[in-house]
This record gives structure tokens, C-alpha cells and sequence, in this order.
């Protein structure tokens, strides 16, 4: 009689209005039903959408190890490494910036979201509490006047853009970690940057 579906959403860093908003990072839970129509020409064209039904189920708060909340926010800043975890990007307003890009969902209902400022690769818990940060080689770090800097260029409400612009090595401006996926058995957790590094 049709399909239905769960489908585990990221919001990006949030809306973009000419740079970056102080959006909550989340991950949103849709469900989704479809029930395909035999015979659509039957039906009245009102009630031809009818058939696909997506309502939100869920959403998880994403938050960094201690429980703030973390922020869409162009870094600006760094937050210095601390138990157990490495330097994370922050922003102006004090909270750990995150551009959620690609997901892959544990069987213990813990996710790891690939993002693009950093680039790093996060852990949450099914709660959404970040359990682990994963900072990647060097090479992968955007660096400005020989220090990392992970700024995409895209500066929030009152703050200065990056100088320069433009990472001299590292992660391009907005093109961080894109895709993520577990391998058949989860053995392994594979990464890919949107493009190449600069």
C-alpha cells in the first residue's frame, strides 16, 4: 500500500543573508510516507499531493562537550585544545562553530557528522553531545599568515572578514568535508572534501 521512510536531515550552518547567522546546530528527523497513486488522472488534482506525507519527528540540539550550544557562525577564533579534545573553531560570540555537511548514524544511535570549517569529523552522542573531535592532517587545515584560521569567508553580523580571504594551504573556503560514509561491516569511516585542497 506504499513506503515509509525516516530521513535524517542537517540544516547546513543555517540560512545564509550575506554571511552567517548565530543558527543552533541540529540534526532534524523526518518521517516520510508515499503512497503512489495507481491511477493519478482518477484522483482530483487537490488531492494528488496527498500521497507523499513528510511531518518532522525529531530534532537533536547539537552541543559541544560541556553542553553549550554550538553555532553556525563563521569561526573567527580558536578554542584551545582541552580534555582530550583538539583546538575547535569559534566564534565571536564564544560558542563552537560547526557547518554540518555529511552524516553516517551508529547502530548505538551515536552519529559522526563530517563539517566544513574545520574541516573535522565529530562525534554526538543520540543526544547530540559532541564525544569526540577528529582534527585532520595538517594539510587539511586552512592556514592565514601561517596560522590556522577557519574562517569560510563567510563572516556573521559585525565581524571582519578573513585576511586574506583565501586559506594559502588547506581546505578551500566552503569546502570542507562533504561526504562521509561507514564501510560495509563499519569498519572504516571515509571521508571526501567537497574539492581539492589549495
Amino acid at each position: 500500500t506504499g513506503y515509509q521512510g525516516t530521513l535524517y536531515m542537517l540544516p547546513d550552518r543555517g540560512y545564509n543573508i550575506g554571511g552567517t547567522t548565530d543558527y543552533r546546530a541540529r540534526l532534524n528527523k523526518l518521517s516520510v510516507t508515499l503512497k503512489p497513486l495507481d491511477n493519478p488522472a482518477a484522483v482530483p488534482e487537490a488531492e494528488r499531493q496527498n500521497s507523499v506525507v513528510a511531518s518532522l519527528t525529531d530534532t537533536i540540539l547539537l552541543t559541544d562537550p560541556a553542553g553549550a550550544s554550538l553555532t553556525g557562525l563563521d569561526p573567527d577564533r580558536i578554542r584551545p585544545a582541552a580534555n582530550g579534545f583538539p583546538d575547535l573553531p569559534l566564534a565571536s560570540n564564544g560558542r563552537v562553530s560547526i557547518d554540518t555537511e555529511s552524516l553516517v548514524l551508529l547502530p548505538d544511535g551515536s552519529f559522526f557528522i563530517g563539517d566544513e570549517y574545520g574541516p573535522y569529523l565529530y562525534r554526538f552522542s543520540p543526544t547530540g553531545r559532541m564525544l569526540a573531535a577528529v582534527r585532520p592532517p595538517n594539510a587539511f587545515l586552512p592556514i592565514r599568515n601561517g596560522k590556522v584560521h577557519h574562517s569560510s569567508d563567510n563572516p556573521g553580523p559585525g565581524a571582519q572578514a578573513p585576511e586574506p580571504r583565501n586559506p594559502e594551504p588547506g581546505r578551500q573556503n566552503n569546502q570542507g568535508f562533504e561526504g562521509l560514509t561507514l564501510t560495509p561491516g563499519g569498519r572504516f569511516l571515509v571521508v571526501a572534501l567537497q574539492s581539492a585542497t589549495r
